[in-house]
């Protein structure tokens, strides 16, 4: 979802991730407030609820996380264009089971 700032963007995604249909359709839901910094292990740490210190375990631990369930995945507040660092988390959320979805809000159409 892309929009200027105060848009609503956030309070939208609320009301579909509280929403108890949208709740019990996926066997995991996640909320990530990202913002400025585009932390992929910050990132995977906060999906998991884990306090994993290294990266490469930070992104093992979503990737098993994430394995075969169906999920959705709130990443709120998105800025950040590297599609390097995109690249990483990608990866691990194409273990996610069929019907998996992932929702970003952002100012940025090129984010987008």
């Amino acid at each position: 979802i892309v929009g200027v700032g105060g848009l609503g963007k956030t309070t939208f995604v609320q009301l579909i991730y509280n929403d108890p249909v949208i709740k019990s359709h996926f066997k995991l839901c996640r909320w990530c407030c990202v913002s400025d910094e585009f932390d992929v292990a910050n990132i995977a740490r906060n999906i998991c609820h884990t306090n994993e210190e290294v990266c490469e375990k930070a992104l093992q631990d979503l990737q098993k996380e994430l394995s075969g369930k169906r999920y959705l995945i709130v990443l709120d507040d998105l800025w950040n264009r590297d599609p390097d660092e995109w690249g990483k988390l990608k990866t691990c959320l194409k273990q996610g089971g069929q019907g998996s979805v992932v929702l970003t809000t952002t100012r940025d159409v090129e984010v987008a």
